[in-house]
């Protein structure tokens, strides 16, 4: 009696394997094969999946044997991004926009990219901040105050020696004179 043994290549899986929140990938096993039957319940030769876990194939060769292989897929999340800072400022002044520090990539409209940037006119500012490979973005608008009008009133003239009560107007946060 003889005995054959046949040796079945190890399968291989190919594609993508780390991914962002929302994305799917391939996962393509060897070909060869006669059978690919996953632990997804796929039964072809290709899968496509954007659901975190490991992935197991177990192949059928022609001739009845079979072997396995597996592939892992990360699904990173989609960073949440929080600006702040004042979103309205007086003329001639400025803001400093920030979102959290700790991400890999920071990239600011009009232009910027670190976690913050200084404003000094109004608009919409968009930041994109990129972690583990996957960007997420917020837009804030910053507008600028109308300058205050005070309008002064009182005696414009006096004798010397007296004198007279000048008045700005009520509803503002501080007075020079």
């Amino acid at each position: 009696i003889n005995v054959n043994i046949t040796n079945v290549a190890a399968p291989t899986i190919s594609g993508i394997t780390t991914i962002c929140a929302g994305q799917t990938t391939v996962l393509t096993a060897a070909a060869g094969f006669s059978q690919y039957n996953w632990s997804s319940g796929q039964n072809s030769q290709s899968i496509t999946t954007g659901t975190s876990g490991t992935y197991t194939v177990t192949v059928t060769a022609a001739n009845g044997c079979t072997r396995t292989a597996q592939a892992t897929l990360t699904v990173n999340p989609i960073p949440v991004v929080n600006i702040s800072g004042n979103t309205a400022i007086c003329p001639g002044t400025n803001t400093t926009l920030s979102v959290p520090s700790g991400a890999t990539a920071y990239q600011w409209s009009p232009s910027g990219n670190t976690n913050s940037i200084n404003v000094t006119s109004a608009g919409t500012y968009t930041v994109t901040v990129t972690q583990n490979g996957c960007p997420g973005t917020a837009s804030i608008s910053v507008t600028t105050l109308p300058p205050p009008v005070p309008s002064i009133s009182g005696a414009s003239s006096f004798c010397v020696g007296g004198n007279t009560t000048l008045n700005a107007g009520n509803g503002y946060n501080s007075y020079a004179w």
